[in-house]
């Protein structure tokens, strides 16, 4: 295993499986990509409406993804991290860097900030249908366990 990839939404859920993927990538020296996917803000009025510019969006989700990348260096300080900010569907992104990046595992958090308690959102039942590569889903409560 080569490559891991994070679709991150900032959530602590999305953090938690962040921190099992960092575990997993020591464990089988490979490197992670944290991935963020923003919206295009679409103003949608008859009168012209004052839109956030897309690329404070972007480097809102950038300063996001990079303290994320500076709580996993601290505990993981060999670990190779890549961040990438991204606009875009949230499945169509994980998908395009999937093949990009040709990652060997995408790994990411059930119920974050789209929850709805008991069952996996939207996206990750799609991406789990759509990968070619293999799926991992942390459930919220889940703790990376090394065997011993």
């Amino acid at each position: 295993m080569k490559t891991i990839l994070v679709p991150v939404d900032f959530s602590a859920v999305a953090e938690n499986a962040a921190n099992y993927a960092a575990e997993l990538a020591v464990q089988a020296k490979a490197k992670i990509i944290l991935l963020n996917v923003y919206s295009i803000p679409v103003p949608v009025a008859d009168v012209p409406v004052v839109s956030i510019p897309l690329d404070e969006v972007e480097q809102a989700s950038l300063t996001q993804l990079n303290i994320l990348q500076k709580k996993l260096n601290t505990k993981y300080a060999k670990l190779e991290i890549e961040v990438i900010a991204s606009a875009g569907f949230v499945v169509e992104e994980i998908y395009a860097m999937e093949e990009k990046h040709h990652t060997d595992l995408i790994v990411m958090g059930v119920n974050g900030k789209g929850k709805a308690p008991g069952f996996f959102g939207s996206n990750a039942s799609t991406v789990i249908k759509k990968a070619k590569c293999m799926v991992l889903i942390i459930h919220p409560d889940s703790k990376f366990k090394k065997k011993r």
